[in-house]
């Protein structure tokens, strides 16, 4: 013969119509439906795309904070530098950390080699428009490198090194230790 005493702890309160024993049950009720979807958030429901941006003051004072955070203690030293050059140096460097993120990223060799592509991508189309579309709408870092090509061009040969550094990194084992 069965137990039909629930196997709830005392005091648990069951919303009404729910059954109280928590052994299998063939009631539709007890067991939730395996195609639905989940009732739980996804970090992919609150992720927005990042706007396009126009000011070249704004991204220029982002590429700043973000190079600030990433130099933490030596970040004073670039004021060694001249404006012009300091500028120059924060876009680079803003550039540079986003880029070999993608080439730290877990996962697949081949999905961080994509992201290193079209990065490469991207940073040619805001250079290009640069002289073309002025004030084209894009990611701050690409219109911070765009503003300071427009004052002096970035040698194509760094840049390149840069990228193919990125993808050397991209590949290699990960280091055994920190």
């Amino acid at each position: 013969m069965p137990d039909d005493r629930p196997l709830s702890p005392p005091g648990v309160q069951r919303g009404p119509g729910v059954p109280t024993d928590d052994r299998p049950s063939d009631d539709p009720r007890w067991r939730a439906d395996p195609l639905a979807g989940s009732r739980h958030s996804r970090i992919a429901d609150h992720l927005v795309a990042p706007e396009g941006e126009t000011d070249p003051k704004r991204a220029e004072d982002l590429a700043a904070r973000v190079v600030r955070e990433a130099l933490e203690s030596w970040a004073p030293a670039l004021i060694l530098l001249p404006t012009p050059e300091r500028r120059r140096v924060r876009a680079l460097t803003a550039f540079a950390l986003v880029l070999f993120d993608f080439a730290r990223q877990r996962g697949v060799d081949g999905e961080r080699l994509v992201h290193i592509n079209r990065w490469e991508f991207e940073l040619d189309a805001a250079l290009q428009s640069a002289d073309t579309e002025p004030g084209r709408p894009t990611q701050p870092v690409f219109l911070a490198m765009a503003s300071e090509h427009a004052r002096r061009p970035w040698g194509r040969e760094g840049l390149d090194s840069l990228f193919e550094a990125a993808r050397r990194r991209a590949v290699a084992p990960p280091p055994r230790d920190a």
